[in-house]
């Protein structure tokens, strides 16, 4: 048992701080006012204090900046208000056509009071927006190969404020094959490079077939390009009997392709009748194609074709009456008859200009 204590006695309690952590949460009022409220997850202990609010003003936006001081320490929040939509990049649109998409944020307004335009050779064209996510839109403009570098002006109009984008779809292929900001991607980005590659031939090409802007190649920067030959055996021809056509009034004259905005390819027949011509329903693949009918002449046109699928046979289904045949072809045949066929050389190396750019859509999309 201890001693008993007399006189007195001096006691001594030792304890370590424990210092806040604080989290801090912002609370706006429109911009002109904003709190910072704290929290500390060691004690829970709560504070909240009201912030100074400044602005700083750029061409397109304002931002607010909510300044506290707090424990020693200075907290700050910004809060951004843009002026107008604001344009945020672009891409390539490859879908059966060449185009570009113009992409844009449209922030805090809604897209009804917004209006888009294009502005192409001095024409104005509406423009109707499509959503991507959250508040981002875009709207793509088609040009034919001939024009991949003419300049687009995409315009955003809302209220009494307006923004521009300006570009052209070889601008963003070039960005493709010099990989600026990763523009080529990480996923098959050799691929991508060539099938860019490609496509800047394939609209030079374009533009010499077709006499367009040809002091100002598109392909210009690309040095010496060697395109992918022709393979006539890897392309096949209409699989068709005459005599079924013969059976109803039919007959098979011959096709073409057209190389605008649109790879369309062109299928010309002729009727022994315009009731013929008038009854008789075609359809590719299941889909009914609409004929432009002139006198007893039936002219069909597959617009629309993917650069990836233009050696793809494709099946044609007629139907007269009673009368049903399917004919198979290939988009291909053309290729390979221009080639083996005409001395025009122009037309022989925009033909197998698409031909490559056929072959490096496959390597890219397909592999």
């Amino acid at each position: 048992m201890p001693a008993a204590l007399t006189g007195d006695a001096v006691y001594t309690a030792q304890f370590t701080p424990v210092p806040h952590n604080w989290s801090v949460s912002w609370t706006w009022d429109g911009t002109d006012s904003a709190y910072a409220d704290f929290t500390c997850s060691e004690c829970e202990k709560t504070a909240s204090r009201p912030a100074t609010v400044s602005a700083a003003e750029f061409d397109d936006r304002t931002e607010y900046t909510a300044t506290v001081d707090f424990n020693n320490s200075t907290y700050t929040d910004t809060k951004t208000v843009f002026k107008r939509p604001t344009f945020t990049g672009h891409s390539l649109y490859l879908q059966g056509r060449i185009g570009i998409n113009f992409y844009f944020d449209a922030h805090q307004y809604d897209i009804g009071d917004i209006d888009v335009t294009f502005t192409y050779k001095g024409q104005s064209i509406a423009a109707t927006p499509t959503l991507k996510s959250g508040t981002v839109y875009y709207v793509t403009f088609y040009v034919p190969a001939k024009e991949m570098g003419d300049s687009i002006e995409a315009t955003i109009t809302c209220g009494e404020q307006t923004t521009s984008s300006t570009y052209a779809v070889k601008d963003y292929l070039y960005r493709i094959i010099k990989n600026e900001e990763g523009e080529a991607g990480t996923e098959k980005p050799e691929q991508l490079q060539a099938l860019a590659k490609s496509m800047l031939h394939y609209g030079a090409m374009a533009q010499k077939e077709f006499n367009y802007n040809t002091d100002n190649l598109v392909d210009s920067e690309l040095g010496d390009y060697t395109p992918t030959a022709v393979d006539e055996s890897a392309l096949t021809t209409f699989d068709y009997s005459e005599t079924p056509f013969a059976d109803y009034g039919l007959t098979y004259v011959g096709s073409t392709m057209l190389l605008r905005d649109t790879t369309t390819y062109r299928l010309y027949f002729t009727a022994a009748d315009a009731e013929t011509a008038a009854n008789t329903v075609v359809k590719l693949d299941g889909e009914v194609l609409t004929p432009n009918i002139l006198d007893n002449y039936i002219r069909y046109d597959l617009s629309g074709i993917p650069a990836a699928e233009l050696g793809e046979t494709k099946t044609l289904t007629f139907t007269n009456g009673g009368n049903t045949m399917t004919v198979s072809f290939n988009t291909g045949n053309y290729i390979a008859g221009a080639v083996k066929k005409t001395d025009n050389e122009e037309l022989v190396n925009v033909i197998t200009a698409l031909y490559d750019y056929n072959a490096k859509a496959i390597a890219y999309f397909r592999a």
